[in-house]
């Protein structure tokens, strides 16, 4: 996150001079900001991860931020502060990772885990909600990570460990990372039934399957972010998505570090870990541990509060930066100033 603020910083630098940089101008600039070990080329696919184009301009080609991303980041952090400036507020956090040998805890891929689960039996998925401001976790380790699952969670679980009209953070992918089950001419009648009427689709016992698939196949299939948000919204809740590129933000991955370093500090002696369902253990045991790190005082959460602050700052004054350079240039009909020379790009 330090990174992308660096970089903000020093577009917020050439916007203000007029000046369109290269991708290589913003490498040199951010070094000047933080130290980096990025060689140019990486800092450059960096950026291009993080959203940034060369725009086609009637003055010129113009390096900036796609604007679906920084009006994603900007309703994000509105929020969220917003949130965060209520007395008492009840913000929790959505997270799932995938529990395995390797105790790494990264999260899931954006594409389904379904297949990684099938492939070992080593393997699962901890699905969790978490409180910054209450010591609660509540979540399931599952090996079948799939919409009913899901939202047998969410109605089981998660509505009765939310305070009334919480915000509920999500991770913008989490739904991608769900499989989803989907019907055939195979299944019963009795199951696409079942499906029609959870979708509140018009149908009836009387049907003949035959058309009860018709209806099937006709129905758009929802999202699952939509589906369990509305089932949250339903209850007063309000769900808002973790932008990608702001995943930096999200508390939980200080957590799962200090599970890790719980892990390497154990006594050597100690039988070692051999399978995933000790692995679990281990985290429910340290789950009383890791409990007393969620607090308002909390290093990792006011450390995320700052650079909340700091991108929305940032954010207003690269739009009006940015804006300024525009109207500019628009008016005087002129190229903008280059600083070197800015590679095509297709």
């Amino acid at each position: 996150m330090e990174l992308q603020i660096a970089i903000l910083k020093s577009m917020n630098i050439f916007y203000r001079e007029g000046i369109s940089p290269s991708f290589n101008d913003v490498y040199e600039s951010v070094k000047d900001i933080i130290p980096t070990e990025l060689t140019s080329a990486q800092f450059e696919n960096n950026m291009i991860v993080l959203g940034y184009i060369y725009k086609k301009m009637p003055f010129g080609r113009l390096l900036m931020e796609k604007p679906e991303i920084t009006f994603q980041r900007f309703f994000y952090l509105q929020t969220i502060i917003e949130t965060r400036k209520k007395n008492k507020p009840n913000i929790y956090y959505i997270d799932q990772r995938i529990i395995d040998n390797s105790l790494r805890f990264q999260k899931p891929p954006s594409q389904s885990v379904e297949a990684l689960l099938q492939s070992t039996n080593d393997t699962s998925v901890f699905l969790y909600i978490v409180s910054t401001t209450t010591r609660q976790v509540n979540g399931i380790f599952t090996n079948v990570l799939d919409h009913a699952n899901v939202n047998k969670w969410i109605n089981d679980v998660v509505l009765d460990a939310l305070k009334p009209k919480s915000v509920v953070v999500v991770d913008s992918n989490f739904g991608h990372t769900i499989s989803r089950k989907e019907l055939t001419m195979y299944d019963t009648k009795a199951d696409i039934l079942k499906w029609l009427k959870e979708n509140s689709i018009p149908c009836t016992s009387n049907m003949r399957k035959a058309e009860l698939f018709e209806l099937y196949k006709k129905t758009p299939k929802k999202d699952l972010n939509c589906n369990f948000s509305s089932i949250l919204e339903a209850h007063g809740h309000r769900v808002i998505y973790l932008p990608t590129t702001l995943e930096d933000l999200n508390p939980t991955n200080f957590l799962w570090n200090f599970i890790r370093n719980k892990l390497q500090s154990q006594d050597p002696d100690k039988p070692r870990l051999t399978n995933c369902g000790g692995v679990t253990n281990l985290i429910c045991e340290l789950s009383e541990m890791m409990m007393p790190t969620i607090t308002s005082t909390f290093p990792g959460l006011y450390k995320i509060k700052q650079m909340e602050k700091e991108l929305f700052k940032l954010d207003a004054e690269i739009e009006e930066s940015l804006d300024n350079v525009l109207r500019m240039h628009m008016d005087n009909k002129q190229c903008l100033p280059i600083k070197t020379e800015i590679l095509e790009i297709d």
